[in-house]
């Protein structure tokens, strides 16, 4: 009985009811006691009731005696008495390893040359092969961790992985090496394998970051193998634009790569150590470690083949048979039917669900992946991903509702977008500044201020063009005949025939009077005429050719204008959905730009709109 243990303890505190009972079946015996002796005693003497058998003082305690024996059988049944513990059975020859890489910011120090995210991904390569049995499975992590791939013998799928990782992909930036180690246990368990290597490629590893690992993995069959990919001296940490990364006081940053606590980790969980080398010496340590005793005689047998994985067994199933004395009483007359009739209610089923197992999270994704913008709008909870969908389905007034509720550099970008697209370019203008003023290398947000400011210059031109048309038409007859005149190529009837001619000759005297002066830029004279435009409307180049020579040519500068206006909206259009923001646009581009790394980005994204958000452990980089 030394073994003897509940294995849920909980359910005892229900055995504190049984008191409970016994006091309220007491007082409503005495209650119940005092008015049936007043009644008898009116009507019967007290020794004849007692000789009669009038009197029912036993009657509550068999009540009481009989919940109180049901009830505790049952309790003791739900806590799981467990008296004795089996032997799990092994299903692999191999223990099964999880990679986890680091791919914070720091990985692009350049103490390793060419820097440590370019060998950290080549060691991982040259890790691969070593791992022919068992199953392997890929995390990367940055502020969070995500899930690259899960348990699979096919280490090609891995190897393709591999080279796309970086810290530009990674939703949330900062180093959280908790965060990679608890998910890589989660694979292993979910799998089924109570036992497994871990096998992390960082180049750093905090004192706190120590301190939440062990109690991740200590005392478990967790072990946990580190390559450092760093020098302890560090370097700086050269962005992929080629700037060195600094601090808020100015300061370049330096990132050292502490030892120490790499090999404590290793240590007190059965797993080793090395720092990246040159030679293959280091791959060769970590894949022995880290492959079966079948595969690897060097491997100590009597250290891991003597660990025996053992589980309790819940023996409370043989106290049923006992609950069924109790059940018996059920079967009286009108009692079962009378709870079959108070469980029927219980037994109503909700209505079908169209994705059970989906939440509308889910649902708006999956709505968005198949381009039905309006269902995603609907859908989604999360304003984000809505304002996405709401601007996708052309709803750029409730982009710009649900946008402007969000903050973060990437949802003010869209909500410049949306700004742009419903025609609002002061405010498109003054968000994309605000942007660049906080990060001045978002080159999305440059171009897109270049095009709005082109946009309402030219919009701007043609109202003051029209304006200025509007004071030169003598008379509104004349200018309604020049609009038919530009909006078709047909023959005018014979009744505006005279019209035509003289609106030729007033045509002549008003161009003659807006003519520019031969000295003025022709792009001046007429923005609206852009690079794109010209490649769209060869023969509005050939209008702008006329009007730039001096030729009187009012209604071909007014087929100009409304060219204009459609290429300028088409221009708005096109840049948008080109430069729009990778988290929420790019899911949908996937497909059609064949990017492996933008689709394992999407991935990663999915997967942080699944889960609540990280701790902030202070670290951004």
């Amino acid at each position: 009985m030394t073994d003897f243990i509940f294995l849920y303890p909980k359910w005892l505190l229900g055995l504190l009811l049984i008191p409970v009972f016994i006091g309220w079946q007491y007082r409503r015996h005495q209650s119940d006691t005092s008015t049936n002796n007043q009644q008898t005693n009116a009507l019967i003497a007290p020794h004849l009731a007692k000789k009669l058998g009038l009197e029912k003082s036993s009657y509550w305690r068999s009540i009481c005696y009989f919940f109180s024996f049901a009830w505790s059988i049952a309790i003791i049944a739900l806590a799981g008495p467990s008296m004795q513990q089996v032997k799990l059975p092994s299903f692999d020859v191999s223990t099964p390893r999880v990679l986890v890489l680091d791919m914070s910011t720091s990985m692009y120090a350049t103490d390793i040359k060419p820097n440590r995210l370019t060998q950290a991904r080549y060691k991982a390569l040259d890790l691969l092969p070593h791992w022919q049995e068992g199953s392997t499975g890929l995390v990367a992590y940055a502020g969070d961790a995500y899930t690259i791939s899960p348990l699979t013998s096919d280490t090609q799928t891995l190897a393709n992985l591999i080279p796309n990782l970086s810290p530009e992909i990674m939703p949330i930036q900062g180093g959280n090496a908790p965060a990679g180690i608890q998910l890589a246990i989660e694979m292993l368990t979910q799998a089924g394998h109570l036992k497994g290597d871990i096998v992390l490629i960082s180049d750093e590893l905090d004192d706190s970051e120590l301190s939440q690992a062990l109690k991740l993995v200590k005392s478990t069959h967790w072990k946990v193998s580190i390559l450092g990919a760093g020098t302890r001296n560090g370097a700086p940490i050269q962005q992929p634009n080629g700037a060195l990364l600094k601090q808020s006081s100015g300061q370049t940053v330096i990132a050292r790569m502490n030892t120490s606590n790499m090999q404590t980790l290793a240590s007190q969980t059965g797993g080793v150590f090395t720092p990246l080398q040159a030679t293959n010496a280091d791959i060769d340590y970590i894949a022995g470690a880290t492959t079966s005793s079948l595969n690897n005689p060097m491997q100590d047998n009597n250290k891991e083949q003597d660990i025996q994985l053992l589980d309790r067994v819940n023996n409370g199933f043989w106290l049923l048979p006992l609950l069924l004395i109790p059940a018996l009483f059920l079967f009286r007359r009108g009692i079962f039917w009378l709870a079959t009739l108070t469980l029927l209610p219980l037994m109503h089923t909700s209505d079908v669900h169209a994705s059970p197992w989906k939440n509308s999270q889910q649902q708006g994704y999956d709505a968005f992946q198949h381009s039905d913008y309006s269902q995603a709008s609907e859908l989604f909870t999360d304003l984000k991903w809505k304002g996405a969908a709401q601007y996708q389905a052309g709803d750029y007034q409730g982009a710009i509702e649900s946008l402007s509720q969000v903050d973060g550099e990437d949802a003010q970008y869209n909500l410049a977008n949306a700004y742009a697209q419903d025609g609002q370019f002061e405010k498109a203008i003054e968000l994309y500044e605000d942007i660049l003023s906080q990060n001045p290398d978002n080159q999305d947000a440059q171009e897109n201020l270049a095009k709005v400011k082109q946009a309402q210059q030219q919009q701007e031109q043609q109202e003051s063009d029209q304006q200025s048309s509007d004071d030169n038409s003598p008379s509104s007859d004349k200018q309604d005949s020049q609009d038919q005149n530009a909006e078709s190529d047909q023959s005018p009837s014979p009744s505006d025939q005279d019209d035509s001619s003289n609106n030729d000759g007033e045509q002549t005297n008003d161009s003659n009077s807006t003519e520019p002066e031969p000295s003025s830029d022709p792009e001046q004279s007429a923005p609206e005429a852009t690079s794109d435009q010209e490649q769209d409307s060869p023969s509005q180049d050939q209008d702008e050719q006329t009007d730039q020579q001096g030729e009187p040519a009012e209604t071909d500068s007014q087929e100009q204008d409304t060219d204009a206006n459609q290429s300028q909206t088409e221009s708005i259009s096109t840049t948008n959905e080109q430069a729009s923001d990778p988290d929420m646009r790019r899911l949908e581009q996937v497909e059609s730009v064949r990017d492996p790394s933008q689709l394992i980005r999407a991935q990663m994204l999915l997967q942080a709109q699944q889960k609540s958000a990280p701790d902030n452990n202070g670290k951004t980089w």
